[in-house]
């Protein structure tokens, strides 16, 4: 009797792939940096390793370039499959387990593992489901919920792109040179899972998403076709204005409509949620046509 071989998920084939890789850089000096990249070149995005060295917390130093062992193969095949689908999972910093595997030969050196702000984002963005605005439509909910998470992801990409140290440093978000548009979208989410947004302010937020889900999805599919933390010049240039404005705008739709809202706010809640249907089928015939026209293209390019 023949036995099938179960496929690799997604993470399987990531394990694998970060044991080969650390099994070609044994014995030799890397950049940190090109650990996170390693990761982003497989389309993931959800953690940050980073190094510091220093005994005290008021004298830690962030650390860029370190050794990777002789034997990094043999260590390595002594992390269980399970450890190290934990690490990946991870949802506050830690101890890195390829600590010791990833040595320096500075004082009191440690790699650490920590979610990234996009990771964090989607934590909070799970908390949306229980809000009444779901629940009173989940098909939209749904639907508003994806568009969230693909703008958490184009945001975090952009900061990626312009702050090249962000994650090697582990730099919150609020202190970067170039200002975050990812902080806007998590301090929103914050108040969603805090339950500290009122359900009317939450249904603009939803009448927003629902009308800018076609320019949010263009710009997260432009962006994923890049497996690498930088982003082209140009393509920075040309979707600078839209990403700041669509960080904005997520920040603000839940209180400026409000503040100018000059109807008592149970007919302005009525009157959003008539309009939510009509906009939930208007962003879909706007999907349904970009899909068409990105599947125009590929068929263009291979002929």
């Amino acid at each position: 009797m023949a036995l099938f071989k179960k496929e690799p998920t997604q993470e399987d084939q990531l394990q694998q792939n970060l044991r080969a890789w650390l099994s070609q850089q044994a014995g030799k000096t890397i950049a940190l940096a090109n650990l996170n990249a390693f990761f982003y070149q497989n389309d993931f995005f959800k953690l940050h390793y980073f190094a510091e060295s220093g005994f005290q917390a008021d004298n830690k130093q962030p650390v860029l370039t370190a050794t990777v062992i002789k034997d990094a193969q043999k260590k390595l095949s002594r992390i269980k499959e399970t450890e190290l689908s934990s690490e990946l999972k991870i949802n506050k910093k830690e101890k890195s387990l390829l600590d010791g595997i990833i040595t320096s030969d500075q004082n009191y050196f440690r790699l650490y593992v920590t979610p990234s702000p996009f990771a964090t984002g989607l934590l909070l963005l799970e908390k949306l489901p229980a809000t009444k605005v779901f629940q009173a439509d989940k098909k939209t909910g749904s639907f508003v919920q994806n568009n969230i998470k693909e703008l958490l992801y184009l945001c975090y990409r952009f900061d990626l792109a312009k702050n090249p140290q962000l994650a090697v440093k582990n730099l919150a978000l609020a202190q970067l040179a170039t200002p975050s548009v990812t902080l806007p979208i998590l301090t929103t989410l914050t108040a969603i899972a805090n339950q500290t947004i009122t359900d009317l302010d939450l249904e603009y937020l939803f009448t927003w998403v629902l009308q800018y889900s076609a320019t949010i999805t263009a710009t997260s599919t432009l962006f994923s076709a890049y497996a690498s933390a930088a982003l082209p010049e140009e393509v920075l240039a040309k979707t600078q204005t839209i990403v700041t404005e669509l960080a904005e705008n997520f920040a603000r739709s839940s209180t400026v409509l409000t503040q100018n809202a000059n109807q008592d706010s149970l007919a302005i809640s009525e009157q959003l949620l008539k309009q939510i249907p009509d906009l939930f089928q208007a962003a879909n015939q706007k999907m349904t046509a970009l899909n068409d026209k990105l599947l125009n293209s590929d068929t263009d390019q291979t002929e």
